[in-house]
């Protein structure tokens, strides 16, 4: 069993960004009392499924109840850390999609199936098909392929979830078996062997993967509206600097000006030097003037660039950076919620 703060983990972090009308259905599927926080709502699919810490008390955190329900469908013990907990939910709910298509009647498995291919919404992954392809004509065999390759990825349980909206699946009645008994002694539920819960597991997962598919649009579409106020930003800053760059500078504002004096003061220096013309007390004259016009030099640089200091060009350049670290952050969202990471 592996121990990780509910708080750090995939499903309750899931639980947690629900909108209201989602949040409702869970409560709805789970049993959980409405208002409930997220561990409330693992504890409520543990006392339907029967999950349970030292083997009396509900579980409260969702990599033992992903672990338990696993291991009923199945699979092996959990393991892998937060990646490991991640693959666990795919699998589950691969799973259960594949027991309740195969329960369902053909025509309903068809439709089923070219409903999800249609909600496929990786823009680069290549689908298992098109929902055109997916004709009355093909075989079960293609079919359950199909549904098959839909499972194995993070948009093809996207898809799946989608069209499970439309068109229901449900699992197949499950074999009788001792009913679980849940004990509530304050904050704590005793859970006594047996359980079902496969329908609400099932139900709730389905609400989940359906919310990443809604937050994976919004991230999308706020995507786009930021890279095109960037691009605003940046054809305005483009446009005021042009703008800077047409003024003319005066002439006592630019560098040239400077320089030449400097170098006049230099040549009478050199000049007195060469031709041994007066003390050494003559030259501070031309040496403070050459000294006077570099600095002039100097300061005219900052004033011949009024692009730099514009106030205009400061604060599109600031707008246009907190673009660029918004663009990063949602462009890493959506790169989380299209891949393997929840």
């Amino acid at each position: 069993m592996i121990i990780v703060a509910s708080f750090e983990t995939p499903m309750v972090q899931m639980l947690q960004l629900l909108t209201p009308d989602e949040m409702r259905e869970v409560y709805r599927l789970s049993g959980a009392p409405f208002g409930a926080p997220p561990d409330e709502v693992i504890r409520s699919l543990a006392r339907l499924t029967g999950a349970t810490t030292l083997g009396l008390f509900a579980a409260s955190t969702d990599d033992v109840l992903l672990d338990h329900v696993g291991k009923r469908l199945g699979m092996p013990p959990l393991l892998g850390g937060l990646s490991g907990i991640a693959q666990r939910e795919r699998d589950i709910l691969c799973a259960y999609f594949r027991l309740a298509w195969e329960a369902g009647d053909p025509g309903r498995k068809h439709r089923f199936l070219r409903s999800a291919l249609a909600c496929w919404d990786h823009p680069t992954l290549l689908g298992p098909g098109r929902p055109e392809g997916m004709g009355e004509d093909v075989s079960e065999g293609v079919q359950r392929a199909t549904l098959e390759a839909l499972g194995q990825t993070n948009a093809g349980l996207r898809a799946l979830a989608l069209a499970a909206a439309e068109l229901p699946l449900e699992l197949p009645a499950p074999r009788p078996a001792a009913p679980s008994i849940s004990i509530r002694l304050g904050p704590i539920s005793v859970v006594t062997p047996g359980g079902g819960g496969h329908a609400a597991m099932f139900g709730v997962l389905q609400v989940l993967w359906r919310a990443r598919s809604r937050r994976l649009r919004d991230r999308r579409a706020q995507r786009d509206s930021v890279e095109t106020h960037l691009a605003q930003l940046e054809g305005a800053l483009d446009l005021r600097r042009r703008n800077l760059s047409r003024v003319p500078v005066q002439w006592n504002r630019k560098p040239v000006t400077g320089l030449s004096i400097a170098g006049g003061a230099l040549t009478a220096i050199l000049l007195q030097s060469v031709f041994g013309a007066g003390e050494w007390i003559s030259f501070l004259p031309a040496f403070g003037l050459g000294v006077g016009s570099l600095m002039w030099a100097v300061a005219s640089v900052a004033a011949a660039s009024p692009t730099e200091s514009d106030s205009r060009v400061s604060y599109l350049s600031t707008q246009a950076e907190a673009c660029r670290i918004q663009l990063q952050n949602i462009e890493r969202d959506i790169l989380a919620l299209e891949g393997d990471m929840l």
